[in-house]
């Protein structure tokens, strides 16, 4: 009687293997057909990002260019591309004051009266080689760098270099003064 009740299991196993093989593979039967439909997404859009740059040590008059380091902030919701840093705007005030963007200022007293140093201290140029006969020179920096959102003041890979051209006028007027400098990407 062993025998059999094994046989008979056995056949039960079986007939239980085969029936889920035929339902298997009824669930993978379809029909196929073409179709069409919609859908809808919103892109963001990009905004502006600033960059901000710190020349390193003094600059005199034909010395080695300073190395210019930037960082850059990014409000925005997406991420951003720097492609290219370029050096728009040279201001130099007398010490004690800083450039705020339409004067120069000491914190208490503004002073429009920049022309003490301006002229010789405030030529520049962005070419891609030095023309000489401008006192500030930095070409432009090629980045291509992604600015995270919502940055702050992420730092930038990529550095420039100031220099400070050494011409043939008398110089000495830019002596101690606080340059600031202005930069657009694209």
């Amino acid at each position: 009687m062993h025998v059999f009740r094994t046989k008979k299991r056995l056949a039960i196993g079986a007939g239980i293997a085969v029936l889920s093989l035929g339902i298997g593979t009824a669930a993978y039967a379809y029909f196929t057909n073409s179709g069409t439909g919609t859908g809808t997404a919103t892109v963001g859009t990009s905004g502006a990002i600033t960059i901000s740059g710190s020349a390193a040590g003094l600059a005199y008059p034909g010395a080695a260019g300073q190395t210019v380091t930037f960082t850059a902030a990014n409000p925005n919701s997406g991420n951003q591309q720097v492609r290219v840093i370029t050096l728009t705007d040279v201001r130099a005030c007398a010490t004690g004051f800083n450039w705020d963007g339409a004067n120069c200022y000491d914190g208490t007293n503004h002073t429009n009266d920049i022309s003490s140093l301006g002229g010789v201290c405030e030529t520049m140029s962005a070419a891609a080689s030095n023309p000489g006969g401008v006192t500030w020179y930095m070409a432009p920096i090629t980045a291509n760098e992604d600015i995270t959102h919502g940055a702050v003041a992420q730092a930038l890979t990529h550095t420039g270099t100031l220099v400070m051209n050494d011409l043939a006028a008398n110089q000495d007027l830019c002596k101690d003064a606080n340059i600031a400098m202005t930069f657009a990407t694209s």
